[in-house]
């Protein structure tokens, strides 16, 4: 039997961070989705890659669009070829302040599990 303290990984904090109006419309499966279609141009590519079905995805990314008010992806129909997509300016500043701020959520999140569980400093 294997000594259970060395298989272990040590507890720390775990956040989710979202963003909501009257409900939550954008978190961590809308940004990996804006993501891909950054990198692939291709809303169906970024679905396959992320595991999201096709209806999904523009679901979501429609009542992401509906919250902040304005688009954040654009498609263009596409011949023999396909379609291309891509994020406009405003998907692409929603991406950069998304990584800042949960970035900086995971970092207060961490130094607070630090303070509050390790050093038992519960005031």
């Amino acid at each position: 039997m294997s000594d259970q303290k060395h298989d272990q990984v040590p507890v720390h904090a775990a956040v989710k961070v979202m963003l909501a109006s009257e409900d939550i419309f954008f978190g961590p499966g809308v940004y990996q989705i804006m993501k891909e279609i950054d990198a692939s141009g291709s809303v169906s590519e970024a679905c396959r890659i992320t595991g999201i079905s096709y209806s999904k995805a523009w679901k979501i990314l429609k009542k992401c669009e509906r919250r902040l008010g304005c688009k954040v992806v654009i498609r263009q129909a596409g011949g023999a070829g396909g379609g291309r997509a891509s994020l406009t300016e405003e998907g692409r500043e929603l991406i950069r302040l998304y990584e800042i701020f949960d970035r900086k959520v995971h970092e207060d999140a961490a130094a607070l599990y630090q303070k509050i569980f390790i050093e038992k400093n519960l005031d």
